[in-house]
């Protein structure tokens, strides 16, 4: 027995190779059934079918370490000092008329954490309610004691039921941050003194105004297995806000590669006003031979108080006909491998808190985090509308995994923003942020999944079982399907489920 796959045209382009592939494939299969005669399958050059989808691409988060450096601000954690969203679901193991223990003992919060947080529950005969947190417990040491819930109502919660919790932690401005004090010197978070111009909520106070005394922050890029991905060639251009609020009124700023003998890109002291300032400070690089080291950036006080806000160190020739948030480098690779789809998938950066944050600009976005087994995330999302825009660019269809946790009107708000003809607040944002047209306008279509691996125990917090999944993932879809512009013909709704367990669908 024998059994001969000639294939007539190496080198196929992409779409012509799928049904080379898939004959391959069927070869393979004939060597483990007798066979009686030889079968000799030829393929030809001739597209049989011409609206094969291109393979698609899944985009991760962004890190701060190799090449996770995608986005063109270089500062990847919190470059505008934010707070934390935190939102995170848990399963109800036993209960009262008005609270709820979590099933899960290896919760990590503290006692108190969710005080003054928002509720809704996701399933059961309280399904819908919402409410306010009035005090939190941390988790048992038995087994499926979790976290302990007081709720402001009677909601008679049964075990299995679903609750998500979300709360909004102020300061720890410099998450992300590293800092360096002396002398009494402190680093902390200014939520009242903001520049006029910020869209956050949040700067950094360097607090150093006596002599002996220094503040620093800084981050760096670091570079993996004596490999640095990041080469910096071109012009580089470093903004920030800063305001001068007592001492010498002196900012001590630094970019350069830790790395013996390496001098600094940029080492300088900006004398600062006593109202809140723009600040740009160039510089040129020359690394056509790689450079190794890490890259850091860091701003130091030494005898003066100072604010700092909305940092950004990103190249400034970049390719003129990159007109997105994201690297050349990483624009360039996805225009070659041209994916048919680019899936979205932003690790926590993006998940727990809500979608709608993933609208706004970048420094009006906060921190987010849903991981049961954590209290903070110190990373920073690329947002929604970035995406959107890469997609665009790259000439992909869009797949954005939005949270578990997604309430019926947040995904209608979503649907208003990608559809809507500026008469809502949402797609007036889009318009604000110089998209005209409707997203659904640019796409063939656009893929919105809801979770990911919502069975993966592993991701407690925006894990969910079935069949309470499934039924939370058709109120929150009824939802997007009943929002004025939604067309089904412009969107698809995708369910997280797993293949091996069909009740998740």
């Amino acid at each position: 027995m024998s059994v001969l796959c000639a294939i007539s045209r190496p080198g196929l382009s992409l779409p012509r190779y799928l049904p080379a592939l898939f004959a391959v494939l069927f070869c393979f299969a004939m060597f483990g059934r007798a066979q009686t005669a030889s079968t000799d399958i030829q393929i030809s050059g001739t597209v049989v079918q011409s609206s094969v989808s291109r393979l698609g691409v899944n985009l991760s988060g962004g890190t701060y370490w190799d090449s996770g450096r995608m986005m063109k601000n270089l500062i990847f954690e919190n470059p505008g000092f934010e707070g934390l969203d935190y939102r995170e679901i848990f399963q109800c193991a036993r209960g009262t008329a008005d609270s709820c223990e979590d099933n899960n003992q290896w919760n990590a919060q503290p006692a108190g954490f969710w005080n003054g947080g928002s509720y809704r529950v996701m399933s059961g005969s309280s399904a819908g309610a919402t409410g306010t947190v009035v005090s939190s417990t941390a988790a048992g040491s038995c087994a499926a004691c979790g976290p302990e819930f007081q709720f402001d109502k009677s909601l008679g919660l049964a075990s299995g039921d679903y609750f998500s919790v979300e709360v909004h932690v102020a300061g720890s401005g410099d998450a992300g941050w590293t800092e360096t004090v002396s002398g009494g010197g402190a680093v902390s978070t200014e939520t009242t003194d903001l520049s006029p111009e910020t869209p956050g909520r949040q700067a950094l106070l360097l607090s150093a105004g006596r002599a002996g005394q220094s503040a620093a922050v800084s981050q760096g890029f670091t570079d993996l297995q004596g490999l640095s991905s990041i080469q910096l060639n071109g012009t580089f251009q470093l903004t920030f806000k800063a305001k001068g609020v007592g001492g010498n009124n002196q900012l001590n700023l630094y970019v350069g590669r830790l790395s013996a003998g390496a001098a600094p890109y940029l080492s300088r002291t900006v004398m600062l006003t006593d109202t809140w300032r723009d600040y740009a400070l160039s510089f040129s690089a020359d690394e056509t031979v790689p450079e190794l080291g890490p890259l850091q950036l860091s701003f130091t006080a030494a005898g003066a108080n100072a604010e700092l806000d909305d940092v950004s160190l990103a190249q400034a020739d970049s390719d003129s006909t990159n007109p997105t948030v994201f690297r050349d480098d990483a624009l360039n690779a996805l225009k070659e491998l041209a994916p048919g789809t680019i899936r979205t998938m932003a690790g926590g950066a993006n998940f727990g808190s809500d979608l709608l944050n993933q609208l706004e600009a970048p420094f009006a976005r906060y921190r987010e985090g849903f991981s049961a087994y954590g209290t903070t995330n110190p990373g920073f999302a690329y947002g929604i509308q970035e995406v959107l825009q890469l997609c665009s660019a790259v000439g992909a269809d869009p797949w954005i995994v939005i949270p578990t946790a997604t309430t019926p009107q947040e995904i209608t708000d979503f649907i208003e923003y990608l559809t809507g003809d500026g008469s809502d607040p949402w797609s007036r944002l889009r318009i604000a942020r110089s998209q005209i047209a409707p997203w659904t306008s640019v796409f063939g279509k656009v893929h919105i999944e809801l979770g990911d691996e919502t069975w993966n125990g592993s991701l407690s917090g925006e894990s969910m079982g079935y069949p309470a999944y499934p039924q939370w993932a058709n109120e929150v879809f009824g939802a997007a399907r009943q929002t004025p512009g939604f067309e089904a013909a412009n969107f698809d709704l995708i369910l997280s489920g797993s293949a091996s367990s069909p009740g998740y669908n």
